[in-house]
C-alpha cells in the first residue's frame, strides 16, 4: 500500500505518527479484545522498542504475553513503574484508564516530552477525515454501526467499508487500504483521546461524517461527571485538523443535518 503523501506532494516515509524506529514505547494496558496486542505488534513493526505495562499478574496474560514476546515486546506486569513512563518517548494509553487528566502515570509522562495516543488513533492513522464514518451514543451505537456496514457492503462495494472502532478487531492488524472508507464505532472514552482535549492538539482526529444516536448518564464513574461525558460524546461533532468542519448525521432521520 502506498504511504500518505506529504504536504510537498511526495510519498511520506513515515506515516502517523511519524518515525518510530528506536524510539521508547510504552503500551498502558493491554485490554481484553486485542487492542493491547495489536498495538504492540504494530510499533515493533515499525521498530520501536515496546515494553507493555499492565496492573494484572502474567498468570493471567500468559496467552498474550507469548506472542508479543516472540515479537521482542518486553513487559512490566502486576504494577506500572514511574521510570517507564517519564523514559518513554511515546505512551499508548487504553482508553478505559479512568480519568486519564489526573493519572500520575499519565501526567508525569507527559510532563517528560512523551506523546500520548490510543489505539484507535493510531489505526485511523492519516487516513482521509472524508473517508470516515463515526458513531457513537449512549445506545445503538454499535447496531448502527454494524447496520451501516451491512448496507454500504450491499449497496456500494465501491467504497470498500470497513467496520472498527470498539467493535471487531483492531484495524492496525489489517490495515485499510487508503481509498476503503471506515465505519467506526467510537465509545467516549476514545472520543476523549481522540477529538476531545486528552492529546495534543495536531492528534486531535475527528471523523468526515459524524452521528451521535442520543446521549443519556453512563460511564460517570470514568468521566466523574456527565457534562464531561456529554462533551466527549459531542467532540466528534468538533473541527480538527483532519477535519474543520465534520458533516453530522441527524439519528432520527439518517439525512445530513
Amino acid at each position: 500500500m502506498p504511504g500518505p503523501i506529504d504536504a510537498r506532494g511526495t510519498e511520506d516515509p513515515h506515516p502517523f505518527p511519524g518515525a518510530l524506529a528506536g524510539r521508547r514505547a510504552v503500551v498502558m494496558g493491554l485490554g481484553r479484545f486485542g487492542g493491547g496486542e495489536a498495538v504492540a505488534r504494530h510499533l515493533r513493526r515499525r521498530g520501536a522498542d515496546v515494553l507493555v505495562t499492565d496492573l494484572r499478574p502474567a498468570e493471567e496474560l500468559e496467552r498474550s504475553i507469548a506472542g508479543l514476546t516472540e515479537a521482542g515486546v518486553t513487559f512490566r506486569l502486576g504494577e506500572h513503574e514511574m521510570e517507564d513512563f517519564t523514559a518513554a518517548d511515546l505512551v499508548v494509553v487504553n482508553p478505559a484508564v479512568p480519568h486519564p487528566w489526573d493519572n500520575p502515570f499519565l501526567l508525569e509522562a507527559r510532563a517528560g516530552g512523551a506523546r500520548l495516543l490510543t489505539e484507535i488513533r493510531l489505526a485511523i492513522g492519516d487516513h482521509p477525515a472524508e473517508r470516515v464514518i463515526g458513531i457513537t451514543g449512549s445506545a445503538g451505537k454499535s447496531t448502527t454501526a454494524a447496520m451501516v456496514q451491512h448496507a454500504l457492503l450491499r449497496i456500494r462495494p465501491d467504497l470498500r467499508s470497513r467496520l472498527g472502532g470498539n467493535i471487531g478487531g483492531s484495524l492496525l492488524d489489517d490495515p485499510p487500504a487508503d481509498d476503503s472508507t471506515l465505519v467506526l464505532e467510537l465509545s467516549s472514552f476514545m472520543l476523549h483521546w481522540i477529538a476531545g482535549d486528552a492529546g495534543e492538539p495536531e492528534d486531535r482526529f475527528t471523523p468526515g461524517v459524524a452521528l451521535v444516536t442520543n446521549i443519556a448518564p453512563n460511564h460517570l464513574d470514568w468521566h466523574r461527571s456527565l457534562e464531561h461525558y456529554a462533551a466527549s460524546k459531542q467532540a466528534i461533532l468538533t473541527g480538527s485538523p483532519a477535519c474543520p468542519a465534520p458533516r453530522p448525521v441527524d439519528a432520527s432521520t439518517g439525512r445530513g443535518a
